[in-house]
């Protein structure tokens, strides 16, 4: 019979493990956390609800910016470019990498909880092509915790 392996929930350890060893991850990051930023706070580049969401106010801006230039100016929070380059943060030249790892940092539980949304939804998806066998097997209480 045919067994798929389970994944286990991404916990705060594996996020911060990821983004203290891979640049692009942490450019990714940053990534995410813009797009959970309301409509209107990616607008004006702040944080204007206080919903647990997106950026920090100490971080909108930047964030904000860095995001935006990794998106070629989209809002959708889809990473277009390249690590590297550099910007300006607190007056300051900075790296990108070095602002990416800055602020991804402070947001390992929010970003942990995006990875284990998105592996759902990808588990979800893939049950929905598949025969209602698979499902079940893959679902089954051996399986799967709920």
């Amino acid at each position: 019979m045919y067994q798929m392996e389970i994944q286990m929930p991404y916990t705060i350890t594996d996020i911060r493990m990821i983004l203290d060893t891979n640049p692009d991850a942490a450019m990714r990051a940053v990534c995410a956390i813009f797009r959970n930023q309301t409509d209107y706070e990616k607008s004006v580049r702040a944080t204007v609800n206080k919903n647990g969401y997106g950026f920090r106010a100490n971080h909108a801006k930047a964030g904000s910016d860095l995001a935006l230039w990794m998106t070629r100016g989209n809002d959708d929070g889809i990473m277009r470019r390249r690590v590297g380059g550099t910007t300006t943060y607190n007056g300051r030249e900075v790296s990108r990498v070095w602002l990416a790892y800055e602020i991804a940092g402070w947001y390992t539980e929010q970003l942990a909880t995006i990875a284990n949304q998105r592996m759902e939804d990808r588990d979800r998806r893939w049950c929905e092509g598949e025969a209602d066998i698979q499902c079940e097997e893959y679902y089954c209480e051996e399986n799967y915790e709920v």
